[in-house]
């Protein structure tokens, strides 16, 4: 029983590598905004009912494509940190994701593009940076579009993930979502409704980007 379930466990990560065989891991630009669709539960379901994206898509974490040693990395804040994530474990967590997705933005000018590759490098001065669980614009963490805006902003690309009132409440009832709630009682916090910041699904709207994969 243990090998069958050992197998099915490797067919199942297997055919995730190869849905995502598409994807131009050697073409990648350092700089370049990689989206994902993670399952991290309810939490997650609640990210995406509050905040479209995409085509549908229903982003709920964002990173920068950073080349460090010769290796294609992710620069993201996640966990319990701002840190360097190799694209094969980035892509490998989105194997447990409900739609598995991800998809992969540049900058239609290819001046903003450049900023954005300095603005990749920027970012890691920010490595070990706690990850901003409460999602306060504080400063004292960050969470994922959190620090990019930051390193945006440096270059002067601020105007790509412009900070907006953020929401918790469900856009049928217009009521704060349970999970919300629930999510921001654990953490003895009021819910931050209408407080200025940013999510991975607001910034894939942005309209200078292109979509490469």
């Amino acid at each position: 029983m243990f090998k069958r379930l050992v197998f099915t466990y490797f067919v199942f990560i297997n055919s995730v590598f190869l849905g995502f065989s598409q994807l131009p891991i050697e073409k990648l630009h350092q700089g370049d905004i990689i989206f994902q669709e993670l399952n991290c539960g309810s939490l997650c379901e609640s990210i995406a009912k509050v905040t479209p994206s995409k085509d549908g898509y229903l982003f709920t974490h964002a990173g920068l494509i950073l080349k460090k040693d010769g290796e294609i990395m992710v620069i993201e804040a996640i966990g319990t940190q701002v840190q360097c994530t190799r694209i094969e474990d980035f892509i490998k967590r989105t194997a447990f994701s409900k739609k598995k997705g991800i998809a992969v933005a540049r900058f239609k000018s290819s001046a903003k593009a450049k900023k954005a590759s300095l603005a990749a490098e920027l970012s890691l001065n920010y490595l070990g940076i706690p990850y901003d669980n409460a999602f306060l614009p504080d400063g004292s963490a960050l969470y994922c579009t959190e620090l990019i805006q930051l390193v945006f902003r440096k270059v002067g690309l601020g105007e790509a993930i412009k900070s907006k009132p953020m929401t918790f409440k469900d856009p049928e009832t217009g009521q704060i979502l349970e999970d919300w709630q629930k999510y921001y009682d654990e953490l003895n916090l009021k819910v931050p409704e209408g407080l200025m910041g940013t999510n991975p699904g607001r910034l894939s709207l942005y309209r200078g980007f292109k979509f490469i994969y």
